[in-house]
């Protein structure tokens, strides 16, 4: 879009090489870091969503792809969460918002090790362990990811969880 708008408006291109300030309005609204409307990873999730069936792969592509502040802005605006809320459900819906968050590829390990029949503790003990604080404080702080830990596991494994995620016994 920005280059569209330098090469075919030679009026703006010309005010954009002068004007400090209007190029920094100029690249507040095109670039994509800055304003995640026009991000290729906005669209991402949109074209995702498109059509028939959802391709929540995609989604979660779009979204780990995204910059820190980008993802932040996507937060916060009811266009795409309502997006990912039409489109998603259950554990795809947690999956895609804890990424929104900030989660990383542990969190993703630990929620695949809960998923379907069965728990594969080995699996979501090691990606607990390997969280950093950061993402620890994330997932203790999420219901849902709480909630599925403790419908998965109980006891001594489920006070092991809790203690690795600084939630105490």
């Amino acid at each position: 879009m920005r280059e569209h708008i330098l090469r075919d408006y030679p009026a703006i291109s010309a005010r954009y090489g002068t004007d400090p300030a209007f190029k920094a309005l100029v690249d507040g609204h095109t670039r994509p870091d800055a304003n995640v409307l026009n991000s290729a990873r906005w669209r991402a999730v949109q074209e995702a969503a498109a059509g028939l069936g959802t391709d929540e792969d995609a989604i979660y592509e779009a979204i780990r792809s995204m910059s820190a502040p980008e993802r932040a802005a996507a937060r916060a605006d009811p266009n795409f969460t309502a997006i990912l809320y039409d489109e998603l459900s259950g554990v795809e819906l947690q999956r895609a918002l804890l990424l929104l968050s900030g989660a990383g590829v542990n969190t993703e390990r630990a929620m695949d090790a809960m998923i379907g029949i069965g728990t594969d503790e080995d699996a979501l003990f090691a990606a607990l362990e390997a969280m950093d604080p950061a993402e620890r404080a994330l997932v203790r702080g999420d219901a849902s990811f709480m909630e599925q830990l403790e419908d998965d596991l109980s006891g001594d494994e489920l006070q092991r969880a809790r203690t690795i995620l600084g939630g105490g016994p």
